[in-house]
């Protein structure tokens, strides 16, 4: 009986690695020349997409609010002002200890804390077979004075796609000096065409 169930434990550990093997490999083949594919492995972040490979890439999680964060810098911009990135943001929703009851919730509070900023456009699609709502804005970050950095607005464009799914909300970022924001605007919608949840 005992040889049974190690029998039956270990086939299942195979399964499951085979699995693992199987999703990693077919993630894998889905980024294209230039791309690497990230794989999340959190449970609030068990997503797979493609982003640049020569942009470096930074994980993060919370210590106070579960959450698991992955930010991707591009290149400083021309004024050597500001630096566009690419986010990708993980987090369960209130049922489950987040802040956000929906979706909806999170894009409403996310207009009222930028009370400032123009909505350029704000549109219904979907991203990886999700509903998403799709939110571009514009915006001027004031003058920053710190060693190193040049002390001058910066006016930018910032586009976030909210989904729900499950217990998790997740946040797609894309931030870039509204001069340049054409410039990586492609990367971002390659991104958002890779976007899957594990």
């Amino acid at each position: 009986m005992m040889n049974t169930a190690k029998t039956a434990i270990a086939v299942l550990t195979l399964l499951g690695l085979g699995a693992w093997g199987v999703w990693r490999c077919e993630a894998v083949a889905t980024a294209m020349r230039g791309e690497n594919m990230y794989q999340g492995t959190a449970p609030e972040l068990r997503v797979t997409f493609s982003y640049p490979d020569q942009w470096p890439l930074h994980e993060e999680h919370g210590t106070v609010e579960s959450y698991q964060a992955v930010r991707i810098m591009a290149p400083r911009n021309a004024d050597d002002t500001y630096t566009s990135h690419i986010s990708v943001y993980g987090a369960p929703l209130k049922s489950h200890g987040g802040k956000f009851d929906s979706a909806e919730e999170r894009v409403e509070q996310y207009k009222r804390l930028l009370a400032d900023a123009q909505i350029i456009a704000e549109t219904q699609r979907e991203v990886g077979g999700l509903k998403a709502t799709d939110l571009v804005v514009s915006y001027t970050i004031p003058a920053i004075h710190h060693k190193g950095l040049k002390a001058v607005p910066v006016p930018v464009k910032a586009r976030k796609v909210v989904i729900a799914h499950g217990p998790y909300l997740y946040e797609l970022n894309y931030v870039a000096d509204s001069r340049e924001y054409d410039r990586y605007a492609d990367m971002f919608e390659r991104l958002l065409e890779s976007f899957q949840v594990q």
